[in-house]
């Protein structure tokens, strides 16, 4: 019987938005994070479990589109969401150029 072969598959992570002059290389405290599910061979991302320290900033729009390039840039064309039992697809247009 020839031997079995193993292949390995990223399908989670955890997204962690820093304050600037921050990092994660340094150890700083993270102001926000949360949990992508990768599907469909890296194609579809779902983000849950968002927490964010609100005495380090709200998360704006800014933040929410780096994340998305982020997400594009590892081949991501669709990204999802829910809140409230309400799902959501979000815009995943051209990223940054």
């Amino acid at each position: 019987m020839a031997a079995m072969t193993w292949h390995l598959e990223i399908t989670s992570m955890t997204a962690r938005r820093y304050l600037p002059g921050d990092s994660y290389e340094q150890r700083n405290k993270f102001a926000s994070s949360i949990h992508i599910q990768l599907m469909d061979g890296g194609k579809r991302a779902f983000l849950s479990a968002a927490t964010n320290d609100e005495s380090r900033g709200k998360i704006t729009k800014r933040d929410w589109l780096n994340l998305r390039d982020l997400l594009l840039s590892i081949g991501v064309e669709l990204i999802e969401s829910s809140r409230h039992d309400r799902p959501k697809e979000h815009d995943t247009g051209m990223g940054a150029l």
